[in-house]
């Protein structure tokens, strides 16, 4: 959950953008029943205090990758010959940013420790199919970033507050356009031990 100050402190910077999860009510199925459900359905994006649109799932989990909000959790991954929950335990995020001819390019590292969760029974790891988790994870953090930076471009709000991070170096306004800045993304996981097995 973000905190009222948090959104405020990301509203007050470069970009002025900041977002909230959109919170809403369901209602309980039995009419006897006054037990409304209150869920997290998606994120609001906020401009300058001014509602411009929302990010999924996805968007908002690769938004929290780059502004380095991801510490724990689990983290299903699978592929077309087993799936696996990850459980997250630490990760520390770097942006680098250059100027390149036309363009600004910013570089995102992120470095994710992880326990092999919960795997299918049979499964067994080798070192070969560690390097392939390894990839996906590697993979499904890249995916959910780039949904997210596709969104902070369609809306034309700087949500993963490149412009701040600019400006700290350089000391210069950065318009946030995306003719104007380029992107990588490179993903060190690391394995610490395993879990259990799912019959």
């Amino acid at each position: 959950m973000i905190k009222i100050y948090e959104f405020v402190k990301m509203t007050n910077t470069k970009s002025k953008v900041g977002f909230a999860p959109f919170v809403e009510i369901k209602r309980p199925i039995a009419l006897s029943s006054e037990n409304y459900m209150f869920f997290v359905s998606k994120t609001a994006v906020f401009d300058n205090f001014k509602l411009i649109g929302y990010l999924n799932h996805n968007e908002t989990r690769g938004v929290l990758w780059v502004l380095n909000k991801i510490k724990s959790g689990i983290y299903p991954i699978e592929n077309k010959n087993w799936s696996i929950s990850l459980e997250l335990i630490h990760s520390s995020n770097k942006i680098l940013t250059k100027n390149a001819k036309n363009k600004v390019l910013f570089k995102i590292e992120i470095i994710s420790e992880v326990n092999l969760g919960e795997k299918e029974k049979g499964l067994q790891f080798t070192q070969k199919n560690i390097e392939e988790v390894k990839k996906e994870f590697s993979k499904s953090i890249s995916k959910d970033i780039n949904q997210a930076l596709k969104k902070s471009f369609e809306l034309r709000a700087d949500i993963p507050h490149f412009q701040d991070i600019y400006y700290i170096k350089y000391k210069k306004p950065l318009k946030f356009d995306k003719q104007r800045i380029a992107v990588s993304i490179t993903v060190k996981p690391f394995i610490r031990r395993f879990g259990m097995l799912k019959n």
